[in-house]
Parts: structure tokens; sequence; C-alpha cells
């Protein structure tokens, strides 16, 4: 059954399509971490670098500073929500990465309703194209949080409510 059959209709522009792409995205590791105990999200398990907390701190980083490369009237927004740099060996507690989960939700929501001009790298050839990267790297790093929580004994159900 497709969308159609079931009355609805989507007519979103690609950019806010890519956007409320990213959106989804970060509901989806939003809901991997909620049930994760505080103890585990610094955590790391043998030979493994990085920490679900630091990983989530990073996507949410990343696309700040990337939507900030590409609308230049957000560098101050992101510079002020992403002022205290986090290494791999830094610990974040719990209420500070809901706090970087509003910030990057904030200045999505400001790249959306911006009306400068975008600057695009070259390498991603256009807007979709960039967004379309940060799809991905929210993407495999949700995977790397998935498989971090089973290596830390505390698994993960997806759950989808209609």
């Amino acid at each position: 059954m497709n969308d159609n059959e079931r009355g609805r209709e989507y007519a979103l522009d690609p950019r806010t399509y890519d956007v409320e792409l990213l959106v989804e995205l970060r509901k989806r590791v939003a809901d991997q971490i909620k049930d994760l105990p505080e103890e585990l999200g610094n955590q790391r398990p043998p030979g493994v670098k990085n920490s679900i907390h630091f990983l989530v701190w990073h996507m949410c980083d990343a696309e700040g500073r990337w939507l900030s490369t590409f609308d230049a009237s957000l560098k101050t927004d992101y510079e002020d929500c992403f002022r205290n740099r986090l290494t791999k060996d830094d610990e974040l507690p719990r209420p500070a990465l809901d706090e970087v989960f509003e910030s990057s939700k904030r200045l999505r929501t400001l790249y959306v309703s911006s009306k400068e001009p975008r600057t695009i790298p070259a390498r991603f050839g256009h807007e979709r194209g960039a967004l379309g990267h940060l799809h991905w790297h929210w993407t495999y790093h949700s995977g790397q949080v998935g498989l971090l929580r089973v290596m830390l004994g505390h698994p993960y159900s997806w759950k989808f409510k209609e």
C-alpha cells in the first residue's frame, strides 16, 4: 500500500524534504538513547574509540557546522551552541547531551527559515548533495550507536508508532 492509497499526499520542496529527513534521523537517534542508562553513555568497550554520548554530540555538531557553512548567517548561532568542544576522551552528562540536541534542532529551524544565499562546497555539487551527506552521516553513526549498545550489553529495539 502506498501513501496515496491512504489518502495522503506529500508536496514538499526539496529543501524541506531534505531537512525533514534530518529531523526524522535525529528522532531515531533520540529514541536510541532515551532508555540508555546514564552510566553507559560515556563508556567505551575495549578497542572502541567513541562513546555513545560522544557520537551523538558529534552528529549534532557536524550538522550545525555544515549548516552554518552552507548559510553564513548561522555562523554565530553555531558557535554559541557548540562553543564547548569535545574530544573522544571527554565525558558528556546526559543533560548536556539533551541541550546539544535542542541546539541542533534550533539551528536546523533557522536554516530552513533563512533566506540567505547558500554556499555549497564544490565537492557536494549542490545543496541536495550537501544535505544528503548529512543524511549519510546521521545514518552511519546511528548504526555505530546501535552496535555500541549491543557491545555494552544494552541492545536496542526499534519502536515504530502509528
